[in-house]
């Protein structure tokens, strides 16, 4: 069984190095979260958003098939 190139990724970025990791700025006010402090954190924090939209999309698309099939 072949395990798909996101599942790899997905392990790898659990596997980083949590000192590594740090937080930028404060957007402030009421929003949650922070301003990337470097080009490639923005990036990276980018490609996880499209990632996990992907991810969600996929789900929902399989479980309306899913449906339609049962019906």
């Amino acid at each position: 069984m072949q395990r798909p190139g996101w599942l790899a990724a997905a392990l790898t970025a659990l596997l980083v190095d949590p000192s590594a990791i740090r937080a930028g700025a404060p957007f402030g006010g009421d929003d949650p979260g922070c301003v990337p402090d470097a080009k490639t954190a923005a990036r990276c924090a980018d490609a996880a958003g499209k990632a996990l939209a992907k991810l969600v999309g996929s789900v929902v698309a399989c479980h309306v098939k899913q449906a339609e099939a049962a019906f």
